[in-house]
């Protein structure tokens, strides 16, 4: 799977996980993990300031 792919595949989970049912407890659950593949994959391309922009987003 190319870098491109496995972006749009986490932003695509995590847009479904927005917009699911799924009670506020089960979804901190799943949210961390959504973050960390993201910021992951930024990381590995080097793009420091995307990781750090995701991690605001994500504290706020």
């Amino acid at each position: 799977m190319s870098i491109r792919s496995s972006l749009q595949y986490l932003q695509l989970a995590q847009r479904k996980l927005n917009a699911s049912n799924l009670a506020p407890r089960e979804k901190s659950f799943i949210e961390p993990e959504l973050v960390v593949g993201l910021e992951t994959i930024h990381d590995d391309q080097g793009n420091y300031p995307q990781v750090l922009e995701i991690t605001r987003k994500y504290l706020n």
